[in-house]
């Protein structure tokens, strides 16, 4: 009789709670991946924005990427003595880099780093990284004032361009990521 009543109580607690007693995972989108990272200091060092595509496509709904704008780097370490003289001690890479006016990008899907691309300025708001075969060609367009971009491949092929907002990172978790 006590087996009965037993199975009888734990049949029903298990009917009450439903047939899929499996906790329920939350699905993680590019922001989660972002914040996750961010919290723990694995972001490429000098970031200055993180993007994330408008579009709820599934082959880009987990990637999101990070900005360094040369001009902006300069200006914050020409602000201080002690940057200015950190830019003469900057590796010849770098110096370029800063020369050139160049957009860094850090790539990453679901929190992993894929790669980073040098992008060179080519007008007010935009950047042009020219694939090393010379056919392929990106263009990075970026609106300080909104905080919106645009990603267009215009070569070989025209691929639909991809919109989406980047925020500012901010700078109390100091970033130590080394993504080269």
């Amino acid at each position: 009789m006590k087996l009965v009543v037993v199975v009888l109580v734990v049949g029903l607690t298990f009917a009450s709670i439903g047939t899929d007693a499996r906790p329920q995972i939350q699905s993680k989108n590019a922001h989660d991946y972002y914040k996750g990272l961010y919290v723990a200091g694995g972001l490429q060092q000098y970031s200055q924005y993180a993007c994330f595509f408008d579009d709820d496509v599934a082959s880009i709904r987990d990637f999101f990427f990070t900005v360094i704008f040369s001009d902006e780097m300069l200006a914050e370490l020409k602000s201080t003595p002690l940057g200015t003289e950190m830019l003469k001690l900057l590796p010849k890479q770098d110096q370029e880099f800063i020369r050139k006016r160049s957009a860094g990008i850090y790539r990453y899907n679901k929190g992993i780093f894929l790669n980073g691309v040098v992008m060179y300025k080519d007008d007010l708001s935009s950047w042009v990284k020219i694939s090393n075969d010379g056919k392929g060609r990106e263009r990075f367009w970026f609106q300080r004032q909104t905080l919106r971009f645009a990603w267009i491949f215009e070569k070989p092929k025209a691929l639909p361009p991809a919109f989406g907002h980047c925020e500012r990172i901010p700078t109390d978790i100091k970033q130590n990521g080394e993504n080269e």
